[in-house]
């Protein structure tokens, strides 16, 4: 079959109104996707909460609020084990004065016998009122050094338990504040989210 000049120009005319609707089709699609550009790229259809930015913001809050917590817990930790240390010191001091305070009276039987001994070998009467009051004098007078000796004790281990329960207070106030600390970052994300959303 033979081709005619006449049936090529036909051909091509035929043609030309679909390319020409293709063009436009594409000129349609490139205007879409430069909107769709300006409109914030691909992320454009997300809310704001849930972009780049919010996620990060998120994430730094709950650092902050971790970072705080931990302090919290470390400062805690830290006050109570010095206030362990100082409740251990009131029990020390307590049995160091107990056994001290033994090992006296212990000492003052021993003099006291000794003295009794020496009367005796002298051929002094044990009975009488000489030997009675100088045996009382040295009971007393140890009887009054050990109770000077124990009430030195017992305020040193009050100092020491007064020392741990202030600890033990700071340790609680630094636990109570690191809590507190995370709930406020938490809280402070939680707000700057809702205000991208």
């Amino acid at each position: 079959m033979a081709i005619t000049t006449g049936s090529i120009f036909a051909s091509i005319a035929a043609v030309l109104p679909e390319v020409g609707a293709g063009a436009v089709t594409a000129g349609a699609l490139a205007a879409d996707g430069t909107a769709l550009a300006a409109g914030g790229g691909l992320l454009s259809f997300l809310p704001e909460a849930l972009t780049v930015t919010g996620i990060l913001s998120g994430v730094m809050s709950g650092a902050a609020a971790l970072s705080s917590y931990g302090r919290g817990v470390a400062e805690q930790n830290s006050r109570f084990a010095q206030a362990d240390m100082y409740e251990e010191r009131a029990t020390t001091e307590g049995l160091i004065a107990a056994s001290d305070a033994t090992k006296a009276r212990r000492a003052l039987l021993d003099t006291l016998g000794k003295q009794a001994v020496g009367y005796a070998a002298s051929g002094v009467d044990l009975s009488a009122g000489t030997v009675k009051i100088a045996q009382q004098q040295a009971a007393d007078k140890a009887e009054s050094d050990l109770s000077v000796a124990d009430t030195a004790s017992k305020l040193r281990q009050a100092s020491y338990r007064r020392q741990a329960a202030a600890l033990r207070s700071e340790g609680t106030l630094a636990y109570t504040s690191g809590v507190l600390g995370a709930v406020g970052n938490i809280a402070k994300g939680g707000i700057d989210i809702l205000k991208r959303g």
